[in-house]
């Protein structure tokens, strides 16, 4: 995963796979944005207006959180 911020454009991208999107929707008046590969599988989100959008944009907190239960494949 990667987080990027664009002060300048005022734009959050957080990247859930590193892969060719080809598809997008757009939620809440544009200001969030869902790219999707072929598969339809989620890509990335990008939120548009950021600093408005995201509390404290500018800090970014990672948590990891303990794993209580494996996942069954």
């Amino acid at each position: 995963m990667k987080i990027t911020y664009d002060q300048e454009a005022d734009v959050l991208l957080i990247v859930l796979q590193d892969t060719v999107a080809v598809d997008a929707d757009t939620l809440d008046k544009e200001h969030y944005i869902m790219h999707y590969d072929e598969q339809n599988q989620l890509v990335a989100i990008e939120i548009l207006q950021a600093s408005t959008n995201v509390q404290n944009v500018g800090q970014i907190l990672f948590e990891f959180l303990p794993i209580t239960q494996k996942l069954k494949d």
